[in-house]
């Protein structure tokens, strides 16, 4: 989904087209309000240090952290750090190409920061990971031991959605991006339905489905 054939040396032209066209969406909107707008385009940065070999015997599978579950799970070899942090700089040639067609007039600027964050990742030498502590990280490790709150009832009612519409939900491992999905996932869900079970029978709750939903979306509507 990210490099064109598979070659790995050159980004995905239907992905560049996607990007160009948000791109050009933000700034037709931005200019509309405010013809001074001016658009800075992050990228993505590299997660891991993959040269240290100490993360080879570490895995960051959730059910296992902190406590060993006794289960094979994937570990982070250097090999994998080094296809994860590859994935990364392709996005960020993606994103840039998608940027340098509309950064003729000035009104667009790609911004790579992710030279600024050297010695800030996951994997680091004389860090023991997941290390959900360490104060010079630059990422976040996802909050291990904490389980999906099923019985909240917004939760329970999307885990509903999930399940009555699993066999419908469109998701291609090599075509279809994230937003697809869950733009897929959300046209499933009924506002209403969603209101009345979040507000206890109150049809008229208000929920805002980006800020309340980004971290209840349930995992068991994530494709594996």
């Amino acid at each position: 989904m990210i490099t064109q054939d598979g070659d790995k040396t050159t980004p995905n032209n239907v992905l560049v087209a996607k990007i160009d066209a948000v791109i050009k969406k933000i700034v037709t909107l931005g200019r509309k309000n405010n013809p001074l707008f001016k658009l800075y385009v992050t990228g993505y940065a590299q997660f891991f240090n993959d040269e240290d070999p100490f993360c080879n015997t570490v895995t960051f599978a959730r059910s296992t952290n902190p406590d060993n579950d006794g289960e094979k799970h994937i570990l982070m070899t250097t090999e994998l750090r080094k296809d994860f942090n590859a994935m990364s700089r392709m996005l960020n040639v993606a994103i840039k190409k998608a940027v340098d067609q509309n950064s003729g007039s000035s009104i667009v600027r790609f911004i790579d920061f992710d030279v600024l964050i050297d010695g800030a990742r996951f994997c680091e030498p004389g860090v023991i990971e997941p290390d959900q502590e360490n104060p010079n990280a630059a990422f976040f490790h996802f909050p291990y031991g904490v389980k999906d709150d099923e019985g909240e009832p917004g939760i329970a009612y999307l885990y509903q959605v999930a399940n009555r519409s699993a066999s419908s939900l469109t998701w291609d491992p090599k075509q279809t991006l994230w937003v697809d999905y869950m733009n897929d996932f959300w046209s499933k869900v009924d506002e209403q339905g969603l209101n009345n079970a979040i507000g206890g029978g109150d049809a008229n709750a208000q929920y805002n489905f980006w800020s309340d939903s980004m971290v209840i979306v349930p995992a068991s509507s994530i494709p594996n």
